[in-house]
């Protein structure tokens, strides 16, 4: 990363997991879930969907790195 070497230690995140909150995650389990990341040393995190902006904030001001799918429409006909 910016010319140098960076070993990747994280976790997949999966947003919605908790089935008390589904997809409608509070700030306060956001920060709680990402707290637990930073506890485990991670800097890396990979997600599948678009993240919520708390879940970017949090992961740009704690230095975790976040690999998001690229997004593709529903439908989407690529041409050869």
């Amino acid at each position: 990363m910016n010319g140098e070497r960076v070993r990747l230690i994280g976790v997949e995140r999966m947003a919605g997991s908790n089935p008390e909150f589904g997809m409608a995650e509070p700030s306060q389990w956001i920060t709680r879930d990402h707290d637990d990341l930073k506890d485990l040393n991670c800097i890396f995190t990979r997600v599948h969907w678009a993240q919520d902006k708390r879940v970017l904030d949090y992961c740009d001001r704690h230095g975790i790195l976040v690999q998001t799918e690229v997004p593709a429409g529903v439908g989407t006909v690529l041409e050869a």
